[in-house]
C-alpha cells in the first residue's frame, strides 16, 4: 500500500526496481509455512532463486485441485503480489515455476475460474537449508 523506502531514504539505493519477487522463496518469514531459509551464492543466484520458488510452490505453496476447481496459495502471494505485478502476474508466476505441467496447463487455462483460496501462517520457527 506504501512504499517501502522513500526517496530520500539513503536505503533505496541498495533495493531493487522492480522487485525481484523470487527472493521471498530463499529470505522470508521465519514461519514454517514459508519457504526454508537458503544460502545463495551470487554466481549461481538466477538458478538458486528459480529452484527456490519451484520447491516452494510445489511442496505446498501451491495446491491445485482439478476436479474442485480450486487453487489453495501461500499468502505471500497475496501479501507480495504487487512484486509480481498484481494478481495477473501471480498466475503467470506461478504457472511458469510448476514443476506438473499438467498443473501448469490446468492453471493457464482455467486461471480466471479457479477458487483461491489463502492458506494461513504457521508461526512456528522455520529452519535453515
Amino acid at each position: 500500500v506504501w512504499k517501502q523506502f522513500r526517496k530520500w531514504d539513503p536505503r533505496v539505493r541498495l533495493s531493487l526496481d522492480p522487485p525481484e519477487p523470487r527472493v521471498g522463496f530463499a529470505l522470508v518469514r521465519a514461519a514454517r509455512s514459508s519457504p526454508p531459509l537458503r544460502f545463495c551464492q551470487a554466481e549461481q543466484i538466477e538458478g538458486q532463486l528459480h529452484r527456490a520458488a519451484v520447491d516452494f510452490i510445489g511442496n505446498g505453496g501451491v495446491i491445485i485441485d482439478r476436479e474442485k476447481g480450486t487453487m489453495s496459495v501461500s499468502r505471500i502471494f497475496r501479501d507480495y503480489s504487487r512484486d509480481f505485478g498484481g494478481d495477473q502476474g501471480v498466475m503467470r508466476f506461478i504457472a511458469d515455476h510448476l514443476e506438473s505441467p499438467d498443473d501448469a496447463g490446468c492453471l493457464r487455462s482455467r486461471a480466471g475460474k479457479l477458487k483461491v483460496q489463502f492458506q494461513e501462517f504457521n508461526w512456528a520457527l522455520n529452519r535453515a537449508i
